[in-house]
């Protein structure tokens, strides 16, 4: 896995643990996604078209084994971000 993608799953762990039940409520997702967003186009800057086309592999892999619905969200919203850098 590359360290882009271990990142995104930390953050992922990071917000549930700062926002447990808000997460559900909305808007907060909300506003974490927008900072988020800019935050994984510095990280995949440097990386190349094959880099970014393996992290959407693995991510799609990920997605596809989650269980948690919430989780599942999350990283389909950065798979969409990250496809969007092709």
């Amino acid at each position: 896995m590359s360290e882009r993608l271990e990142w995104i799953l930390e953050a992922y762990e990071s917000f549930r643990r700062s926002s447990e039940r808000r997460l559900i409520a909305g808007n907060i997702f909300d506003y974490f996604m927008q900072d988020f967003s800019g935050e994984i186009s510095d990280a995949y800057d440097p990386a190349t078209k094959e880099e970014i086309k393996e992290d959407i592999k693995e991510m799609a892999d990920i997605i596809y084994n989650e269980e948690d619905k919430h989780k599942r969200e999350f990283l389909v919203k950065i798979l969409v971000n990250i496809v969007k850098m092709l």
